[in-house]
This record gives structure tokens, sequence and C-alpha cells, in this order.
């Protein structure tokens, strides 16, 4: 009986389903992008309107931002399915704030009138934040926010001659963000031809979809193309603090400390779109088939030996009627009828086990 199991078990095995072809395999994905999303000239009235000192600010303002992420776009070529996993820590949101400072002095005093420009000074100032890609709905990091001032900083402090006369000019400022955000909304994955060919979007975080990729001919390689999207919101002032100290004909004047605020232009969910990024992975080699099992030619199945193994115990160890004798497991007509068929599924492999079970309970007749 124990031989006869090991034959059984043998077949069995070849039944089962066939085993993974690959492990999931990973393409590098890491959008990444950068671009103004405002530049813009500006230049104030005086301040105060009128006064024997007046000040005015111009600038050429603008705002930077690099966006960077890196992770993987992972296939499963047995199911296929396909996720994109950002790893930790590796996203940066950086904004670089900036502008170019002018400044315009009016000055009426003692019957002298006369305007001096002065300048031009550089600020440039960076808001950053790192972060898990990438920032899809169900992130909890997402949206990615920054909310925080930078400053007061200085950025002029020096001695000036106006007219001849002795002066100190003296500029600070300070930015405040109320809020800069960005949140990521889908991926789009297109196949070899382009956007023409539109395969899936995935707009969740870690998030599997299916993807049938075409001409996956085994031991070859198949590409796509992914493309991030997103929004981007943006509200920021920088407040310009002016401070001014004269001497004319020995009489002092001052203006300041004045508040002159430059409004960026407030930027509400605009599109971002990242450039295309090609994947490429290795279709799996179909692996060899599994070597038949070789037959038994002991006598013990379907031989016609009775006396051999416990099938049989004498002439009288099988039923009379077994006149098919083509299994040789010794099941009668009351399994003829099963309707079981050879298509090596785990249905015809439980038939098997059950009539071997059998087999084991059977008693000679008397």
């Amino acid at each position: 009986m124990s031989r006869t199991m090991s034959l059984l078990a043998g077949s069995l095995v070849a039944m089962l389903p066939a085993v993974a072809l690959a492990a999931p395999q990973p393409s590098a994905f890491g959008p990444s992008t950068t671009w103004r999303p405002t530049e813009f000239p500006f230049e104030s009235p005086y301040v105060p309107a009128t006064g024997p000192l007046r000040v005015k600010i111009g600038a050429a303002a603008y705002q930077e931002v690099d966006l960077t992420m890196t992770g993987d776009a992972i296939y499963d070529f047995d199911d296929e399915l396909l996720r994109y996993e950002g790893r930790e820590g590796g996203g940066l949101f950086r904004n670089t704030l900036g502008a170019e400072i002018t400044v315009t002095i009016a000055i009426a005093v003692l019957g002298i009138e006369t305007e001096i420009e002065l300048g031009i000074w550089d600020i440039a100032e960076i808001a950053e934040l790192g972060f898990d890609p990438y920032v899809l709905p169900g992130n909890p990091t997402r949206p990615l926010t920054l909310a925080e001032s930078i400053g007061p900083n200085n950025l002029v402090d020096q001695p000036i001659q106006v007219l001849g006369a002795p002066a100190n000019l003296t500029i600070d400022y300070m930015f405040e963000i109320p809020g800069i955000t960005f949140a990521g909304t889908q991926i789009d994955l297109d196949g070899a031809d382009g956007p023409s060919e539109l395969l899936t979007s995935h707009t969740q975080e870690l998030e599997q979809r299916s993807v049938a990729f075409a001409d996956t001919e085994p031991g070859g390689t198949v590409s796509a193309w992914a493309a991030m999207q997103g929004e981007y919101s943006s509200s920021l002032v920088l407040h310009v603090y002016p401070t001014i100290e004269i001497q004319v004909l020995g009489q002092p004047f001052s203006i300041g400390p004045l508040d002159i605020a430059i409004e960026y232009p407030v930027v509400t969910d605009a599109p971002v779109v990242f450039d295309d990024i090609e994947l490429q992975y290795d279709v799996p080699a179909v692996p060899a088939p599994e070597p038949e099992p070789e037959p038994d030619t002991s006598g013990e199945v379907g031989g016609e030996d009775s006396s051999a193994g416990p099938l049989g115990e004498g002439d009288d160890s099988t039923t009379g009627d077994d006149s098919t004798g083509g299994s040789g497991l010794g099941v009668g007509e009351e399994n003829s009828g099963c309707g079981c068929t050879s298509d090596r599924s785990g249905g015809f492999a439980g038939v098997v086990l059950v009539g071997l079970l059998g087999l084991g309970r059977r008693r000679p007749r008397r």
C-alpha cells in the first residue's frame, strides 16, 4: 500500500497549479519638475503720500518650485497588477521665494527737492518640506503644506550720500506664508505608443490596478510610460521694512521703519503635469515542465499478480465484475459513472484519493 501511495502522491504533485513565474518587478519611477508659478514686477506708491521724506519700493518678484519624488512602479506578471510605491522620505517639496529690490527716496526739505534711486539688492529664501511619495488620495501627509514665516532678516544697512549729505539706509524683510500646498491627483499609464494608448490611471496611494501588457513574449521586454499629475496652491506676502535717516544742512530727518507689502498672486489648484517616465519590465521565461513520474513496474498496481501487496489476498481480492483492468485500483462499478475528466484538476485528484482510501478498507469476499 505504501508504494501505491508514493506513486499516487507523485501524480497529484503533477496536478497542482503552476508556481509563480517570477517575483514582482520594480521599475524606477521618480517624477520631478521645476516651474515658476508666479513672476511679476512690482512698484509701490510713495509712502507716506506727502512729507519731507518719502520712499517707494520696486521689485522683480518670483516664486520657483522644485518637486522631486523617488520610488518604484512594481508589476506582477502572474496577477497582471501594477502599483506605485514611493520610498520613505523620498520626496522633496522646495519653494524658492525671491525678489530684486530697489528703493527710491524722495526728499523735499529746506527748499531742496530731489529723487534718488538705490539698489539692486537680491532676496532669496527657501521654504521646503520632505515627504513620502506620491501624495495621492489615501496618503496621510496629503496635501503637502508649508505655512510659516521667514524673517525678519536684514537686507541693507549701509551709509549713503544724498546731495552730499550723510545718510543711512536700513532695509529688513519678512516672508509671510499663509499656505503653499501640493497634492498628487493621479498617475496615468500609457502604452508603448504614448498618450494615445491610455492603459489605466492610479488615483489612490498604493492602489493596485490590472494592466495587461501586449506583446509579452517570454524572455522579452515590455515598456510603458507613466506620468504624475497634481495640483498646486500658493498664497504669500513679502514685507519690506525701509528706514532712512538723513541730515540736511545739519538738520536731521528720518522715516521708518515702514511696512510695504508685496503680495504675490494667489494660485489655487493649478494643475501640475510631470514629464512621462518610461517603465521597463523583463517578461519571465516559461518554466520547463515538471517531468512525469516514472511508472511503477513492480506489478503492485494494475498487474496480474493478485497475491502482490494488500490489494488482493488470493483470487477473491477483486470484485468479479472488474473487467476493465485499466486503472488497476480495484474501484468497482459504483464509481464508473463519476464523470471525471483528465484535465489534471484538483477534483480528479480528490476522486483518486477517495478511491485509494476505500482500498485500504476493502475486505476479501467470503
